[in-house]
C-alpha cells in the first residue's frame, strides 16, 4: 500500500486538521526528514527509524489518529477511541501548541511563543 502524500512540517493544535491518520507523514522543512504515523500505529522518524514511539495499540484495534491537542500533547489513540500513547506534558507553556519535524532530526512541541515543550532528542 502506497502512504498518503506527505503534509506540512508540523500539526498544531488550533488547526482543524489537527490530525494524522494511519499512512500520513509530516516531512521536515529541508525535506531530508518526515514522522510517519505507520497503519501498525506506530509513529516513526525516519530515514532509518531514527526515533519510535514504539506504541501500537494494545487492545488489537486498529490505530486511528494521533492528534495534537489544545493542552499541549499528541495523543495516538485507536478505532475504539483510547488513548494508546501519550507524548508531551499537559499544560506546559501557552497554546495553542504544534508537533514540529524539525531538520536537526528531531521531532519536538512548541507552544505559541515557541518555547519547546517536548523534544525527541535523548
Amino acid at each position: 500500500m502506497q502512504s498518503a502524500p506527505p503534509r506540512s512540517s508540523s500539526l498544531r493544535s488550533d488547526r482543524s486538521n489537527n490530525s494524522l491518520s494511519p499512512g500520513e507523514s509530516l516531512v521536515s522543512q529541508n525535506a531530508r526528514y518526515k514522522v510517519t504515523y505507520e497503519t501498525n500505529g506506530d509513529l516513526v522518524l525516519y530515514p532509518g527509524a531514527i526515533w519510535a514511539a514504539g506504541a501500537v495499540p494494545a487492545s488489537g484495534a486498529n490505530p486511528l489518529t494521533a492528534s495534537m491537542s489544545s493542552d499541549g500533547r499528541l495523543t495516538l489513540m485507536d478505532a475504539t477511541g483510547r488513548p494508546y500513547w501519550i507524548i508531551g506534558v499537559a499544560g506546559a507553556g501557552v497554546p495553542p501548541y504544534r508537533l514540529a519535524v524539525q531538520n536537526d532530526r528531531t521531532l519536538a512541541i512548541y507552544d505559541r511563543r515557541n518555547v519547546m515543550t517536548w523534544t525527541s532528542k535523548k
